[in-house]
């Protein structure tokens, strides 16, 4: 009777060996689909820098949108937040008139594309002059689902022309 119960063990050990196995598998795949789905939307990426059009002779800020999901993104405004004393300013948005522009609102941005806007020094002045303790600004785009975006770091404000 012995030998039985010690051969019936080991197959206990074998069988839970299997069923540890079984919900490792079944996790690591149920976190893969999970991943996959993320994968599967639009997502944005936001950036920003200065830059200077010598075309228009205009300097600004240009704001960069690149959509590196696998789905088109939608984007229905793009505006400039202002960081008042390590709290950035709630919407509604800052939205100075950008210099060029892809088109009229909204914007579709196709999987792996990028759209930009730049906006002048001169919109930025009254900007400025609004929000004169501003310490940095941040891009965002809001997106047709109403989710916003942001870029991921400020710009520092600069002192413009007619500024303090």
């Amino acid at each position: 009777m012995s030998e039985a119960r010690s051969s019936l063990s080991g197959m206990f050990t074998l069988t839970d060996v299997l069923a540890i196995l079984a919900i490792v598998l079944s996790t690591a795949s149920l976190a893969w689909q999970v991943f996959a789905h993320v994968l599967n939307g639009s997502r944005l990426r936001l950036g920003t820098k200065w830059a200077w059009d010598p075309v228009r002779d205009i300097e600004g800020i240009v704001i960069i949108a690149r959509n590196v999901g696998r789905l088109p993104a939608r984007i229905s405004e793009v505006g400039i937040e202002v960081d008042l004393k390590g709290s950035y300013a709630p919407l509604p948005l800052l939205v100075p008139p950008p210099v060029y522009s892809p088109g009229s609102m909204p914007i579709e941005i196709p999987p792996e594309g990028e759209v930009s806007w730049m906006v002048s020094n001169a919109s930025l002045a009254g900007l400025s002059a609004r929000c004169p303790d501003a310490g940095q600004w941040r891009a965002l785009v809001r997106l047709g689902s109403g989710k916003i975006v942001y870029s991921p770091r400020g710009i520092a404000a600069p002192a413009l022309p007619g500024t303090p």
